[in-house]
């Protein structure tokens, strides 16, 4: 039986996190590890659409989602 891939889709290219201007020394280099996120288009933790804008929502489901 094969396994299924559980790999998640890559956030939106508008979502941005902390780590990607900070990474503390000694940590692994996850760009999504954080609970900061924010929207290029709307430079808030939401987006266009008004739904939160973080690693799990940020994906190809959503209207404003850029890939």
């Amino acid at each position: 039986m094969e396994k299924e891939s559980l790999a998640k889709p890559f956030p939106c290219q508008c979502l941005r996190s902390k780590e990607m201007y900070h990474q503390a020394d000694g940590h692994a280099e996850d760009l999504y590890t954080s609970d900061a996120f924010w929207c290029t288009k709307t430079l808030e933790n939401f987006g266009p659409d008004g739904e939160a804008a973080d690693s799990l929502e940020c994906g190809p489901g959503r209207r404003c989602y850029k890939g």
